[in-house]
């Protein structure tokens, strides 16, 4: 396990300006020869400051 190749790719951003917000990221794991399976995963998340709160949604997978 220690020396089977794999590759590990992620990437993500941040905008906020001034009250409100959105991010995201993605991110996808292989390894060759492996019990586990490739596997891929996103988010992406967006909100709105008022004062001392924040409502927001996230959307993942």
């Amino acid at each position: 396990m220690e020396e089977d190749p794999g590759v590990f790719i992620g990437a993500g951003f941040d905008i906020d300006v001034n009250n409100w917000f959105i991010g995201g990221e993605y991110t996808y794991a292989t390894t060759e020869d492996s019990i586990f399976p490739e596997t891929t995963a996103y988010y992406i998340n967006a909100g709105v400051r008022f004062g001392k709160v924040t409502p927001f949604i996230i959307f993942e997978d």
